[in-house]
């Protein structure tokens, strides 16, 4: 309005060209010349074939981008992927960088990475690019074994992030000083340490079996740490039978082989943690092999080679909230698995 103060008018002048102007602005800003910073590390979707190593060695298969002056990190993933010293949350929002000379630093640089392969990806992108191709290649990164010094807590992270960081600062844009945090990678699955327990469930609704077997996935890891070669077989793990008359009678009459009196203190993996990499565990598989049958037909095709006792691999199947309780996963077993009705299995999980 006319009567309106000239200052007034002068201001709302002022903020109507500002908004129009900052409508249509598009601002790019180019750091110094060079490229991008690499890509965050990716799991190899089919790691390629390599020599066997000792059950302690730690190998993880990356996809990198191949790019000089750039050196592989680690560092703990946080407590919500690792049981075994995670990394503390405060620290994760520091850079530490690799040419960094503290002992105790986030990240630690990988000294053995093994090129396995090499792939083009393709065409760069982004208004920036300066190559015309990024480069990737496949990648065996060595970590350290589980046993990282002594004390009940001295086991190397279960979990672990990766990224690609400058070997020097002094020779790379601080833009470019290091790539985007990879996801969370398990070093290595601790097998479960008692057999699955095979139930029978018989109702209106369903007939059918369950196992049930051990995943720290809900629950804490045995605290403190107990290595598997010092894990025994209890009374309850034993108990799987139900006081069956049949499978009694078979027993008694030695028709019935008795499974393997198995021991982690003899196995490769006897020094893994119980419960090492479990909150990282997805997917559960079991096996089955057909030891006997509950009729006398069934035992005779058995006798005659009609029916094979080899092992039968399942599907795989996911943990779902709804099988976990607390540290028991409970994986059932329907008709589509193909068991025989009156047929007397030995399972294996993994």
């Amino acid at each position: 309005p006319l009567e309106a103060p000239a200052a007034d008018k002068v201001t709302a002048g002022v903020e109507a060209c500002d908004r129009s102007a900052l409508q249509g602005l598009e601002l790019f800003v180019e750091t110094a010349g060079g490229d991008a910073p690499p890509a965050a590390p990716q799991a190899a979707t089919q790691p390629a074939d390599v020599e066997e190593s000792a059950p302690e060695a730690r190998f993880v298969s990356l996809l990198i981008d191949k790019r000089p002056g750039y050196v592989l990190e680690y560092r703990a993933a946080p407590s919500k992927f690792a049981h075994f010293n995670p990394q503390i949350q405060r620290f994760l929002s520091k850079f530490g960088g690799s040419w960094q000379t503290s002992a105790a630093k986030m990240w630690h640089r990988i000294e053995v990475v093994k090129p396995l392969a090499r792939k083009e990806t393709g065409a760069a992108e982004g208004p920036f690019s300066v190559d015309d191709e990024v480069v990737t290649e496949e990648v065996r990164a060595e970590l350290p074994g589980i046993e990282t010094g002594s004390g009940s807590g001295a086991f190397f992270p279960d979990a672990v992030e990766f990224r690609l960081c400058a070997a020097s600062r002094a020779q790379a844009h601080p833009c470019r000083w290091a790539s985007a945090v990879s996801l969370p990678f398990v070093t290595c699955f601790a097998p479960p340490r008692l057999p699955p327990k095979v139930r029978r469930v018989i109702s209106d609704e369903r007939w059918c079996l369950t196992l049930k077997v051990e995943i720290f996935k809900a629950s804490p890891a045995p605290q403190p740490p107990k290595a598997l070669q010092n894990c025994t077989l209890d009374a309850e793990s034993r108990d799987d039978e139900d006081n069956d008359p049949d499978i009694a009678y078979l027993v008694s009459t030695e028709t019935l082989p008795k499974p393997p009196e198995e021991s982690w203190a003899s196995s490769k993996v006897g020094k893994l943690p119980v419960g090492y990499g479990h909150l990282l565990v997805s997917r559960v598989q079991f096996r089955y092999a057909l030891q006997s049958g509950a009729t006398g037909d069934l035992r005779a095709s058995l006798e005659q080679g009609e029916l094979s006792t080899e092992w039968q691999v399942a599907s795989a199947m996911p943990i779902e909230s709804t099988t976990i309780d607390r540290s028991l996963v409970t994986m059932e077993i329907d008709d589509r698995a193909g068991l025989l009705d009156g047929g007397i299995y030995m399972f294996q999980v993994r």
